[in-house]
């Protein structure tokens, strides 16, 4: 722990000098310094670190650099994400890029926007993420191979997926792996990387390229095999090699492995505990696909799907157990089932700004919904 006598030494200097001279604003910067390498050791507490970030920026304030101002800013944003303090990330942020663009500085100007890009993607606010996310994409150098840029290439390449501009996203997505290629490879460049061939097995799957897919499934598998920590990102891959296998028909393959994971929960339920929840959901939705089912049997799994999810807060999860519940009440006509769980849907997905689920959601209710012939 920083002792206080640091702080009472240079804020007194700070406070009482009438002007700041050399040798003090490169002792206040190296005690910055100290304390961003401090708050960056994530041995300590997240709480600690932030209110180590916190003096960093008193002390950035009193000295009123704005160079030193950003660099502290970007910490303390940092921090604060740390500490799931989402408005108070976007907040300083936005401090950080309206200063950044006053004084032209352009590696601070990409990285507030890439930083509030990523949060606008995360809280699906998609038209305001693309917009920071292009304008980091303006201030990155052109010949700029870094981690920050591979990953704002990657995460227009996702929103430009949910927008079903497959072309765009597939370019992007490559984009981000050649650079990801030039750089070292950390543990989170092969986390970007394993991650980026999962979108792309999305994308070919979504066109109907169902082998292709496979062949990108396996490529994110097989980085995520030379990280330390990369047994979600395979049990993500091998969940979606087994949702395509059901879009072509191999049920009996695509139940193998989802039951194989559902087998392993006990490996990735500290990982994500919602995702058992996505398994069962999978295993439902394959059997009602085979035709070879009980009814009982998939009600319940898909409640007991919704349940987790909504347990463990991953609405997109509820959302898509309560849409296939719908659908299969509306194959055994079930109407007033349709009703009620279409209806739970459609406001869950206005409550999180899902517009597919919205839509899909209003699909079934028009199924149900008397109204004009047209």
């Amino acid at each position: 722990m920083i002792r206080q006598g640091y702080f009472l030494f240079f804020l007194f200097n700070l406070l009482f000098c009438c002007q700041i001279n050399a040798q003090d604003l490169l002792s206040a910067n190296k005690t910055i310094d100290s304390l961003i390498d401090i708050c960056r050791n994530s041995k300590r507490s997240a709480a600690e670190r932030l209110f180590l970030a916190r003096k960093a920026q008193g002390i950035a304030s009193l000295i009123d650099v704005d160079s030193i101002t950003l660099k502290v800013g970007r910490t303390l944003a940092l921090m604060h994400l740390d500490n799931d303090d989402l408005d108070s990330y976007v907040r300083v942020n936005s401090q950080n890029l309206e200063l950044a663009t006053r004084i032209s500085d352009s590696f601070s100007i990409s990285a507030a926007s890439a930083n509030l890009g990523s949060y606008y993607r995360l809280v699906q606010q998609n038209d305001t993420a693309f917009y920071f996310l292009n304008n980091a994409l303006k201030y990155y150098g052109t010949n700029e191979y870094s981690l920050s840029k591979a990953t704002t290439f990657y995460i227009i390449a996702d929103i430009q997926h949910v927008a079903k501009i497959y072309d765009g996203a597939e370019v992007d997505a490559i984009k981000s792996l050649e650079i990801i290629n030039e750089i070292e490879q950390t543990e989170n460049a092969l986390d970007l990387a394993s991650s980026v061939y999962n979108l792309l097995a999305i994308i070919s799957k979504d066109i109907g390229e169902f082998e292709q897919a496979i062949e990108y499934y396996n490529k994110s598998i097989d980085i995520a095999k030379r990280m330390e920590n990369g047994y979600i990102n395979i049990v993500y891959a091998r969940n979606n090699i087994a949702n395509t296998y059901r879009s072509l028909g191999n049920f009996d393959r695509s139940l193998y492995i989802l039951n194989n994971l559902k087998s392993e929960k006990g490996n990735y339920i500290a990982l994500d505990s919602s995702f058992y929840g996505t398994i069962l959901n999978n295993i439902a939705l394959t059997k009602v696909a085979s035709g070879n089912f009980d009814y009982d049997e998939i009600v319940a799994t898909y409640k007991e799907a919704e349940n987790i999810s909504l347990e463990y807060e991953y609405p997109n999860g509820a959302l898509n157990a309560l849409l296939d519940l719908s659908d299969l009440y509306l194959q055994f006509e079930q109407y007033d089932s349709v009703m009620k769980y279409a209806s739970e849907s459609l406001k869950m997905a206005t409550e999180f700004s899902s517009n597919e689920a919205k839509q899909r959601a209003l699909m079934l209710l028009s199924e149900v919904t008397p109204g004009e012939q047209g």
